[in-house]
């Protein structure tokens, strides 16, 4: 059984990171590392060619059984490094700004360019992968997969002798509800198939400023909330029934009726979505009474959660023994429950309902594995989840002391902590997340994929604006779900390894370092570029600070010996802190760094040019041959150099044994002048070429120059500012009335009796206006919105109990996207001028028109990637070096010994 959990870090920095991480994937499938991890945890870049990884692993792992060798995963790493290499020449950063039609989506729906570049993805980096890996798809749907990209929670690994025709890895939603399905992580614990790793693709979330996950059967983040593709069903019946009571009490009559009612609506959900699993609470007989469907605490469960939240809206001056309002009191035989409603225990309740999501589903996930007894073995060691059931308890301790320590104080039996407590964590967290939760997100999370995920994760700022998800949580809750690059919050992708228990990590980090300014920019805006890279700077720091302050806790708490009245915490932080080694290294790192093996005749790979290499930008648009071949050599390198100590140890070490270092690339043993002079040029977003060959490019712009020159002459000069001048002063409707002699529509309806009395009263009102103080206007203005929002007020108060029908919970903010569409300032600019220009029909208004603007955009950018992007490419075509993903012919650098 293995103990040892290998979690991989891959962090941002746009096709630089991915270029560099192909260096380090291929080096750790050669060392057996590759083999051994259990966790994927991306970033950006890293989430770009990772996604690719998983995709032609996916489709190994199934097509063998599970019986992968440390050969095929060298041959993984070869399919990824010849696919992605071939499109990140396709220049896809400037392809998505060449198309107009992606940026009026940007403009007019406020989408973001992530949509369109979800495409970029799917076309050009995994088409062949899904096309190899979904072969057995039926056509139409592998059609969709092949343009919009493949639903997260279809990407899950079958097992072998898992049935095709059954959802991957279905869970029962509930404890002990159904036996469950062998979980990935328990299937890692065999030692004759390969590790199934579990990829988890970061990015940041606008709407709370903390990070955002999507992985393979879940997406959420701790402020906003996490949806689970096993659950969203039952947490949309649970809504029902919230909805449904509102603010009154529960009553047992009332709740019978929405029991039935939620098990129509779910049973309703689940026909509608056959490819997510089906809702854990349904009838398994047709005259099951509804109450047996639903857990035997939910009465119980349901008035303490509509109890708290009627004092949390009544405020915390109350008598008595008990915070329970007098019209919520209930009864109930749970010992903990009944503890929870004494008066001394409010502020603790309050805790547990207004912890975050990410505490209480750390609390959730453990109280829920360790009460579904149907999952468990005989055997006292098993593990479930990669941990024991000491572990588990640990870790639920350890999160309750979090949310309030007298959690883990008051409610423990001998110990541990009690059942009651567990199941009314287990719920407490449902109703929560039901709470959040919006009516369509299982339409939502059926149509979120790994191109979706992987542009949410690369959405770098202020290149492309957030990548936006809507319908996924409440309106009131969070109007869309707006994200932006992972990297903005975690570059380095450790936190979640952390959070998942990993003992073992290896980080592989390509982002940008702040470095030293000599002259820092003084205006605003170049300024606000430096404070970005300074404030994730600072989170790198303090990250990388928590891996090794983990690990020196970790040591201490392996020798630590005390017989003070804390050795029982002391052991149960033992059992709930994981991290025993972790290996985090920079492209910047030097070789001489690593801990490397002891023996004398270690032979390592010298660098190339290391710190222009690093210096590369961090972009998606084309890389040319030198500098992809330099990026994969560097991470090569350097994985070989800081991970080898790592593979000697026994729990990690191939019996056959690893290769040697050989580079997958062929470059001369040190860097001419010519690829100084191209490393040093790609470290500009733009005017590269000009960079590394001044005088080609002045010759270039010269010769452009002249034929812009000759075609506006034989135009009429039509590029000139006296040209544009006389095009905004051209009148549509002068023209109209000399070549016809009608009115035009304007004139027409200035005529009419109803436009004559929209006249009269425009200029009675403004006659008004501009004769009352701007003071009384606003004071007035406060007062009407004061007395509506009242009337709003008094209508929720007078709200009575409702059963929710289908209907009304499916139609509920229909109209929400297109009101949105007009809150747009750049759409409401754009109609004004848009009417303006049909009633003046003057040119100059359309020069207000937003959208008009993207004909010239698209055009430059067309140009810059039809010929600047040729020219970089070929100034950087190097014949020596080897296709992507074939053994190069010889070794990229000279071998130095251990002593180097």
């Amino acid at each position: 059984m293995r103990e040892h959990r290998l979690g991989l870090a891959l962090s941002g920095g746009g096709f630089r990171a991915s270029l560099f991480h192909l260096g380090v994937l291929r080096r750790l499938a050669e060392l057996g590392l590759l083999r051994r991890v259990t966790h994927i945890s991306t970033v950006s870049g890293g989430s770009i060619v990772a996604a690719l990884y998983y995709l032609h692993f996916k489709g190994a792992f199934e097509a063998s059984g599970g019986e992968l060798d440390n050969a095929a995963y060298v041959s993984i790493v070869g399919l990824v490094e010849k696919e992605f290499i071939a499109g990140v020449k396709r220049d896809l950063r400037n392809r998505l700004l060449v198309n107009p039609f992606a940026q009026l989506a940007d403009l007019v729906a406020g989408n973001g360019f992530g949509q369109q570049m979800a495409r970029l993805y799917t076309k050009f980096f995994y088409r062949s992968a899904i096309e190899r890996v979904f072969w057995r798809t039926p056509e139409q749907v592998r059609k969709r997969y092949l343009s919009l990209g493949v639903p997260l929670h279809q990407l899950i690994v079958r097992l072998p002798g898992q049935p095709a025709e059954r959802f991957i890895n279905r869970s029962s939603g509930y404890p002990n509800t159904a036996e469950p399905e062998i979980q990935i992580v328990d299937f890692n614990d065999r030692e004759d198939l390969a590790n199934i790793p579990s990829l988890v693709i970061n990015s940041t979330c606008l709407n709370t400023g903390g990070p955002f996950y999507f992985t393979f059967n879940e997406i959420g983040g701790p402020e906003c909330g996490f949806v689970r593709t096993d659950e969203v069903f039952m947490l949309l019946q649970y809504k029902l029934l919230l909805e449904s009571l509102g603010d009154e009490p529960v009553e047992k009559s009332f709740l019978h009726q929405a029991f039935n009612v939620a098990l129509q609506w779910g049973k309703v959900m689940s026909d509608s979505q056959p490819e997510l699993p089906q809702t854990a609470f349904q009838r398994t007989t047709q005259d099951q009474p509804a109450e047996e469907c639903f857990p035997p605490r939910t009465f119980e469960h349901l008035c303490f959660y509509q109890a708290a939240r009627a004092r949390m809206a009544l405020g915390e001056d109350f008598t008595g023994d008990s915070w329970v309002p007098p019209e919520f009191e209930f009864g109930t035989e749970d010992f903990a429950i009944e503890g929870l409603k004494q008066a001394q225990y409010w502020p603790t309740v309050r805790h547990l309902l207004t912890a975050d999501f990410g505490v209480l589903r750390q609390a959730k996930m453990a109280a829920w594995i360790l009460l579904d007894r149907i999952g468990w073995p005989e055997n006292d060691e098993a593990r479930r989840g990669g941990f024991t059931r000491e572990q588990y308890e640990a870790g639920l301790m350890r999160t309750l002391r979090q949310i309030d320590p007298r959690l883990a104080h008051d409610f423990t039996q001998k110990g541990e902590l009690s059942e009651g407590l567990e199941k009314l964590i287990v719920d407490l967290y449902y109703f929560c997340s039901a709470t959040v939760l919006n009516r369509r997100a299982y339409e939502a999370l059926n149509q979120i994929t790994l191109s979706h995920a992987v542009a949410a994760s690369a959405n770098f700022p202020p290149m492309f604006t957030p990548f936006k998800i809507n319908d996924l949580f409440e309106s009131r809750h969070l109007n869309a779900v707006l994200l932006t690059d992972g990297g903005v919050h975690d570059n380095q992708g450790i936190e979640w390894l952390l959070d998942v228990g990993c003992t073992d990590i290896i980080a592989s980090d390509a982002g940008g370092l702040v470095s030293v300014e000599r002259n820092p920019a003084e205006a605003r805006l170049p300024m606000m570029d430096r404070i970005i890279d300074v404030l994730m700077g600072g989170v790198r720091r303090v990250l990388l600070r928590s891996v090794r302050d983990t690990l020196r806790l970790s040591s201490l708490l392996s020798r630590t010996v005390t017989t003070s009245t804390d050795v029982e915490e002391l052991a149960e932080l033992k059992r709930s802190v994981h991290l025993q080694r972790a290996i985090v290294f920079h492209m910047t790192s030097h070789p001489r760094d690593a801990a490397a093996p002891a023996e004398e005749d270690t032979v390592y790979l010298k660098p190339f040019e290391p710190q222009l290499v690093a210096a590369l930008r961090t972009d998606l648009d084309a890389f040319n041959d030198l500098e992809i071949a330099a990026l994969r050599h560097q991470g090569y390198q350097l994985a070989d150099s800081y991970t080898r100590a790592m593979a000697e140890l026994p729990e990690f070490r191939l019996q056959e044994g690893y290769q040697p270092p050989k580079s997958p690339v062929t470059l001369q043993p040190g860097p001419n002048e010519r690829h100084r002079r191209i490393l040093a040029a790609g470290a500009h977003r733009v005017a590269r070429y000009s960079v590394a060959y001044p005088l080609r490019a002045a010759f270039f712009a010269l010769f452009i120059a002249l034929m812009f020159t000759i075609l506006a002459i034989n135009l009429d000069d039509w590029t000139s500012w006296e040209s544009i001048r006389r095009v905004t002063n051209v009148n549509l409707a002068d023209k109209y009335l000399k070549s016809t002699g009608r009115r035009t529509l304007y004139q027409k309806l200035v005529t009419t009796k109803t436009w004559r009395a929209f006249a009269f009263t425009r200029d009675v009102i403004d006659d008004a206006v501009s004769h009352v103080s701007i003071i009384t206007q606003v004071f007035v203005g406060w007062a009407l919105l004061l007395v509506l929002r009242e009337f709003f007020r008094a209508s929720n108060a007078a709200r009575k109990r409702v059963m929710f029908e289908l209907k009304l919970l499916q139609q509920r903010n229909t109209f929400s996207r297109s009101l949105e569409l007009l809150k747009r300032p750049t759409n409401a600019i754009s109609l004004a001028a848009l009417l303006l220009f049909f009633s003046t029909l003057n040119v100059k208004w359309l020069f207000g028109v937003i959208y008009l603007w993207i004909f010239p955009v698209a055009l430059f950018f067309f140009f810059v990637h039809l010929v600047f992007t040729s020219l970089w490419l070929s100034a950087g075509r190097n014949d020596d070096i080897a296709p992507p993903g074939e053994s190069p012919s010889a070794q990229a650098a000279q071998p130095t010994s251990n002593a180097a």
